[in-house]
């Protein structure tokens, strides 16, 4: 499969030639085996944004890069017991490096149109300094993805992941089941599906009744935002077996992210302006009140969405009545 067919969403991707739909092929896989072949896709895409970033290092490209470590990330983490050898400890470490490496440009970035949004003009000392600082964390990111252990990235992880054997013995270990869902060994994804989704669900609709109960500080909501991705990750892993319904409920848990996301953005413009030293200036103090404005803008259109979608009578049991038994 080449990187762009493993961009596509799975319930777009055309059934196996004479064999049936490639869904109905999926069913029965064992949860390992359906795991290393999503870590293994995501390893594809991670391999082509390294490449592709040598070259290119504008706003999109660093964001494409970053999704695609979170993403790879993510599958290792929902499929942890599933997978976990030490060369999958061993990707997991490149993921977050890159990840790291990667936010000081993103949100140097984020900074730089939300000071453009305030209204700072381009040539003001707060732009020229943004600017400054993130043609520095970009030179850190190309030195980091320049480095040999990145060199032909796809071809390397996809080999130590076919010779790296598959787990019969999952790790029992109590944990939140957002972080680290309990697959059963030898038992096949579908099965594992209808098990732990519904459960992975719940506990979302808890969280995000418990952080909206009262009045929610950013850092509740970031937290609440980082478990709704965990969700939303996983889900989409399975969009192939449950089909159109699922990517409904998925693309409206997106939406309320956009939302979340907003509000993290703005903090950490915030927090970016503060430990930089840069509030003095008359640009900076008129981003700091946008921010303030914007986020909390942003945090009424997520309680709107989240009481009208998620927090209505009925939400939660459509949820798990479909995560339950809406395999196709």
């Amino acid at each position: 499969m080449t990187p762009a067919e493993a961009r596509r969403p799975l319930t777009e991707r055309p059934a196996a030639a004479g064999s049936g739909s490639e869904s109905s092929l999926r069913r029965d896989l064992d949860i390992a085996v359906f795991a290393r072949e999503h870590v293994g896709r995501r390893v594809a895409v991670l391999g082509s944004e390294l490449q592709r970033s040598r070259a290119v290092r504008d706003e999109g490209a660093v964001h494409d890069l970053r999704v695609a470590a979170r993403r790879l990330l993510a599958t290792i983490d929902c499929f942890r017991m599933a997978v976990w050898s030490r060369d999958v400890k061993a990707l997991r470490k490149r993921c977050k490096s890159v990840l790291e490496a990667g936010r000081d440009v993103r949100d140097l970035d984020i900074a730089l149109a939300l000071a453009a949004a305030a209204g700072a003009r381009p040539d003001s000392g707060l732009c020229r300094e943004l600017r400054l600082r993130r043609s520095e964390a970009e030179d850190g990111l190309a030195a980091l993805v320049g480095r040999r252990r990145f060199r032909g990235f796809d071809r390397t992880w996809s080999r130590k992941l076919a010779s790296s054997p598959l787990s019969d013995r999952f790790s029992s270990k109590p944990s939140s089941v957002l972080k680290r869902p309990g697959w059963i060994a030898g038992m096949s994804c579908t099965l594992n599906a209808e098990r732990v989704l519904p459960r992975m669900a719940a506990a979302f609709f808890a969280e995000g009744r418990a952080t909206c109960a009262g009045e929610p500080s950013a850092s509740d909501l970031h937290r609440l935002r980082l478990s709704g991705k965990r969700l939303r990750y996983c889900l989409e892993l399975f969009l192939q077996l449950y089909g159109p319904p699922l990517a409904g409920q998925v693309r409206r848990l997106k939406r309320v992210q956009r939302s979340l996301g907003a509000v993290s953005d703005c903090d950490a413009t915030d927090a970016l302006l503060r430990s930089a030293g840069l509030l003095p200036g008359v640009e900076a103090r008129a981003l700091s009140e946008y921010l303030r404005d914007r986020s909390a803008a942003s945090t009424a259109s997520f309680l709107q969405r989240w009481k009208g979608w998620f927090d209505a009578g009925g939400a939660e049991g459509e949820w798990v009545r479909l995560l339950a038994s809406g395999v196709r």
